[in-house]
């Protein structure tokens, strides 16, 4: 794709991604039409495409976004965010072995340079997730403890909540409760 349609397809994401209600209607609507006209969508345009069809939340939204993650990675297999959304999808259809595969290929060291830092430690968490629930309890809990790390060093505010390791973790496992603590901590969360 030209940089004419690269800048084009940026700024209906952005017009997407600033909108709601009606008006994130009619710019996921102005996007698809777009990126549908052209002829040979690239990696990005596919991957765009299909984070929009996951945002959309619908009933079939990770079955459908998936394929268009699917085709990103098919251009190009360095797209580390179409990878990460491709565990994404695998984990919401419960394809948990597939999942973990994907989160595994996800590239680390460009998620932690290029985005926000709660990207990897919530990467963390569901490679964890993914290790206890297919059985390696003890992997799934070394990611536990390194979710764990990233509450205590990193700055409040920087991270998004803990969900799955408390889907794992008994409420009664240390680690699930100094998790629940440093959490509250980062958050700066009143317990009264």
């Amino acid at each position: 794709m030209s940089s004419n349609h690269q800048q084009q397809l940026r700024s209906l994401w952005q017009q997407y991604w600033a909108s709601d209600g009606a008006q994130k209607h009619r710019a996921a609507r102005a996007f698809e039409d777009y990126v549908s006209g052209i002829d040979a969508p690239d990696a990005e345009a596919h991957y765009l495409w299909g984070l929009l069809i996951y945002d959309s939340a619908s009933d079939n939204a990770a079955a459908d976004s998936h394929v268009y993650f699917q085709k990103a990675l098919a251009q190009d297999p360095s797209a580390y965010m179409a990878r990460l959304y491709s565990a994404h999808c695998y984990h919401d259809l419960g394809q948990l072995d597939t999942a973990l595969e994907d989160y595994l290929r996800v590239d680390q060291q460009a998620l932690e340079k290029d985005m926000p830092i709660w990207r990897l430690v919530k990467l963390h968490e569901q490679i964890g997730y993914c290790l206890w629930q297919t059985g390696d309890k003890a992997a799934g809990r070394d990611y536990f403890e390194k979710v764990l790390q990233a509450y205590r060093r990193l700055p409040n505010d920087t991270l998004v909540a803990v969900v799955e390791a408390y889907q794992c973790l008994d409420n009664a496992d240390s680690l699930f409760v100094s998790l629940k603590d440093a959490e509250a901590a980062h958050f700066a969360i009143d317990g009264s």
